[in-house]
């Protein structure tokens, strides 16, 4: 059984050993759900984390509420405890909590927890499952065209032995092709898996690199409206939540900044900041800017006036979730005529190759 890491891992082992025992999205809406089910009964809050640790049937979740318990029966606050838990509890859930805990709206603010948490899982698992069914038939394609490439066009080509100046050029090019994959397979393979490590260093590491991707995230047609709509939704639901809950526009601009993951909407967070420092409002720091919705900016711009902004962006955060459901099926739906275009053009290509040779064959023996 692997060690169970409950505060903050120090080294690489024990992040490894985090990253095997974590609990899951599932896990961690359910503690928040009986959290709020159990403060809103009026249980205390030994005697409601005592009774979710008991139920608890993951051993990670059991060790981190254990040691929560730990933290409360020496009069540390839920948030402050939770704050020594930074590989497991989202910088923003942590002001959620300490800012609840000031303003006596605990259960709720518990239970808006559980549903966003929830809600994040469902839009996840949605993108999880459009985008299945197109990258499993690319990859099907790919390894049928790879085995047929090295296995049955040499077969079939030993028909030909000897006729090479008198075969269709397209055969001769899958000729050359089969006899390249059979080669050299193993460095392809290598290639494609070297370059996505490269990829995902150059990422992780090169600020200039994760810029321009970011960039080419926001300005690619189609995808663009995906990723839009998921920031938008991001960004009303935290502010709206985080405002609600009594954190400072300014502190919520901060929370925003580490959760977001993209650098332009991190850039933009960051002025945002420190625009509303200076003095300027939200609508002011957001106008004309490319990376909101020209919609989001007006209905800032009322809610401003109206004193009613945080009301208004949890509206809009359902709206923009929506909006991301329809988008993501949009995305597929054209993802899938392209893909199977692509996989129909590959194999006309693979049967021309065979079948072009055969036809001349037939003539010249008299059939």
């Amino acid at each position: 059984m692997a060690k169970i890491i409950t505060r903050e891992p120090k080294n690489f082992v024990e992040q490894m050993l985090w990253k095997i025992t974590k609990p899951n999205t599932e896990v961690k809406t359910n503690f928040y759900r009986l959290m709020a089910v159990s403060q809103e009964a009026g249980l205390g809050m030994r005697e409601t984390l005592k009774g979710i640790a008991f139920a608890e049937t993951n051993d990670a979740m059991k060790s981190i509420i254990n040691e929560v318990l730990k933290d409360v029966n020496e009069w540390m606050s839920l948030g402050k405890s939770f704050g020594t838990f930074p590989h497991f509890f989202e910088t923003y859930e942590i002001e959620l909590i300490n800012a609840a805990e000031k303003m006596g709206n605990l259960p709720q603010v518990l239970r808006d927890l559980s549903l966003e948490l929830e809600a994040n899982d469902k839009t996840n698992t949605r993108i999880i499952k459009a985008m299945t069914y197109p990258i499993g038939l690319f990859l099907f394609a790919i390894v049928a065209v790879a085995v047929l490439l090295i296995f049955v066009i040499p077969t079939v080509m030993d028909l030909y032995k000897g006729q090479e100046d008198k075969l269709p050029w397209i055969t001769l090019f899958m000729i050359d092709a089969s006899n390249f994959m059979q080669k050299a397979w193993y460095w392809i393979f290598g290639w494609i898996v070297g370059w996505t490590i490269v990829f995902s260093i150059l990422y992780n590491t090169q600020i200039l690199f994760k810029k321009n991707v970011d960039l080419a995230m926001i300005k690619i047609p189609w995808l663009k409206h995906v990723v839009i709509n998921f920031y938008m939704y991001k960004f009303s639901k935290l502010l709206g939540d985080l405002s609600n809950a009594g954190v400072s526009p300014v502190d919520s601009l901060d929370q925003m900044r580490k959760i977001f993951s993209n650098y332009h909407y991190k850039v933009k967070m960051q002025a945002m900041k420190t625009d509303l420092e200076n003095g300027f409002s939200f609508s002011d720091s957001v106008e004309w800017s490319e990376l909101f919705d020209p919609v989001l900016i007006q209905i800032i711009m009322v809610g401003e006036k109206t004193w009613n902004l945080a009301p208004i962006l949890l509206t809009m955060a359902n709206f923009y979730q929506y909006q991301l459901g329809l988008k993501i099926d949009a995305l597929v739906g054209m993802i899938e005529p392209v893909l199977m275009g692509f996989i129909a053009a590959m194999v006309g290509w693979i049967v021309a190759a065979i079948f072009l040779p055969i036809g001349w064959l037939m003539d010249v023996v008299g059939w």
